[in-house]
């Protein structure tokens, strides 16, 4: 036997969540654009500042920079950064 499951059977539909979605994805997209290219820009700046501080960047192309921890203090290296 089939069920068929009414609106009121269920907890919690998701209609206003998929909607509230769609709107801060519609009303956000400029914003959003820029905003990730301001992360990728930020990261690239905070790569180029390690680099002229002696730390070994081996990643800078996104949002993530990826150094060499070796045998170093890291808190004391980065903090030397700013």
């Amino acid at each position: 036997m089939i069920h068929r499951y009414e609106i009121g059977d269920l907890a919690h539909t998701h209609i206003g969540d998929t909607a509230s979605l769609a709107l801060m994805l519609e009303k956000g997209k400029i914003f959003y654009q820029n905003y990730a290219k301001h992360v990728v820009d930020n990261a690239k700046a905070l790569a180029g500042t390690m680099i002229e501080n002696g730390l070994t960047v081996y990643f800078q192309s996104s949002h993530q920079v990826w150094i060499d921890c070796g045998n170093i203090n890291i808190t004391e290296a980065i903090n030397e950064c700013f």
